[in-house]
Parts: C-alpha cells; structure tokens; sequence
C-alpha cells in the first residue's frame, strides 16, 4: 500500500489495480473512520484547478479492522491534474488528507498498474 497525504498524524493508505481500459480500483484503508462499503461512504478529490471529483464506496460492507473501501475511477479525469486534497467519508467520521508532497500524482499511480 502507497502512503498519500496527511491528516493529524494519519496518511492514506491505497493501491491501485487496473479494472478496464479506461477504469482502476482504489482501495483504501482507513478503517479508524468506520465501516467500508457503507451507503453514504465516498472519496473526494479537489485539485489544484479548484475543481472537484467525487466517487462513492463500492465495497461490501466490512467493518472489520483492515476493512478496505473499493472506488472504481476513471483515469482520464486525472490526466494533467493534481490532487490538492482527499476528504475519504466513511460510515463513523470523514477527514480531509491534504497532499503532503507526494512522490507521485494520483494521475502517476493509475498509470503504474497497466
């Protein structure tokens, strides 16, 4: 697992597998922020742009202590952008990660995994 960003003393953590042509899964461990796979759980990135993109949670449900929650993106809508935040909402809580010089673009890590 990749460590991205920064929050009160906690990073994300994720990888990445390719899905399709165009589509990857993110899956993402946080589980100190509640259940995976919960009804209202998502990812939202903000980019330097000012703009937004929001994917929610398709992961069974698990509230285990290494639950991880499953997002399916498409990689064309981080081509020539850079993530400024993530807010990962899960079923207990949602915190902001803000980008914390990152080695790689998110853009960089899906291209990785083709």
């Amino acid at each position: 697992m990749y460590r991205w960003g920064y929050s009160k003393g906690a990073y994300i953590r994720w990888n990445f597998a390719k899905y399709d042509d165009k589509r990857t899964y993110i899956r993402v461990a946080n589980s100190y922020l509640g259940c995976a796979g919960a009804s209202e759980n998502y990812i939202q990135f903000k980019f330097t742009d000012g703009t937004f993109l929001k994917y929610d949670d398709i992961a069974e449900i698990d509230c285990g202590v290494y639950s991880l929650s499953s997002f399916l993106i498409n990689e064309d809508d981080f081509k020539n952008k850079t993530v400024d935040m993530i807010r990962l909402k899960k079923s207990e809580r949602k915190v902001d990660f803000a980008n914390k010089k990152s080695k790689y673009t998110v853009h960089q890590m899906i291209k990785a995994v083709q």
